[in-house]
């Protein structure tokens, strides 16, 4: 029997439309599986591994400083991008977390081998990640929060810097925002909700590399998307004093760092009103 180019077409379409059927599916899945999460939450912590290493907790039960409100949950996602944050945020709205706290870092700069990620390219590379993410954890039975909700591995591991991640990441590229107009509608159609900006601290190898004005630089364009948006803002290490032992790479938190980081947190979300 020979297969004519029409029936080739339906066969084509109809493989089409089974692989976007999955890719919708988990798509789906891993949404709801984040808002699901997020449901009883009062306090939430978003950002890259820099807030993974701040905070090994991620439930803050070992905490013995508080943030805001309870319960509390810190998410933290590997190189996590702007589109991203502001997916989870928009969810955290939704479902009227009180107080949120986002890692800045990746909303206003880019490490020198990463695409600024706007526009349609961003939200492909978004859903893509997010999808690839449910499919591992369906594949290997893990719960599909498991990476964003893991405690740090090997925090008390010895102290290394590499000189190939230092050159992969630097010099910064402070792009600035995609969607400073779409998180400043966010929070305006959700006031009850109070966000801080984190700008998250460095290691004196990362600063040198990047430099003091790049430093500078980095810090201004914070404020200046925070101002945009009507966030607050939270420099962690502002005037860039942080010691070499606060850190066990260029940029990841010791357990010294990261006891320093919560209490420095602690205590600015206790004059907040």
């Amino acid at each position: 029997m020979t297969i004519t180019a029409g029936r080739m077409g339906l066969v084509w379409m109809a493989s089409m439309g089974v692989v976007l059927a999955v890719l919708a599916g988990l798509w789906v899945l891993g949404e709801r599986a984040v808002s699901n999460r997020l449901a009883s939450v009062q306090t939430l912590v978003i950002g890259t591994s820099l807030v993974q290493y701040g905070i090994p907790d991620p439930e803050g039960r070992s905490l013995a400083t508080a943030f805001g409100p309870a319960p509390q949950l810190r998410l933290a996602y590997s190189a996590a991008s702007e589109e991203q944050l502001f997916a989870i945020t928009a969810m955290a709205a939704r479902h009227g977390v009180q107080r949120l706290f986002i890692e800045v870092n990746p909303i206003v700069s880019r490490f020198a081998f990463k695409a600024q990620g706007c526009g349609l390219a961003g939200w492909i590379e978004h859903h893509f990640i997010a999808m690839r993410r449910t499919f591992r954890a369906a594949v290997t039975g893990q719960d599909v929060m498991a990476n964003a909700l893991a405690r740090p591995p090997e925090q008390d591991r010895p102290r290394v810097v590499d000189e190939e991640v230092l050159t992969r990441l630097y010099p910064l590229r402070l792009t600035g925002s995609c969607s400073a107009d779409r998180w400043a509608t966010l929070f305006a159609a959700h006031p009850d909700m109070q966000v801080v900006l984190i700008a998250m601290p460095r290691a004196p190898v990362a600063r040198d590399r990047i430099g003091a004005d790049g430093m500078a630089k980095f810090n201004t364009a914070a404020r200046q998307f925070a101002t945009a948006t009507g966030m607050q803002l939270f420099i962690v290490d502002p005037e860039g004093t942080w010691p070499t032992d606060a850190f066990i790479d260029q940029g990841h938190m010791s357990p010294e760092g990261s006891a320093r980081f919560m209490a420095g947190l602690a205590a600015y979300a206790s004059k907040l009103p």
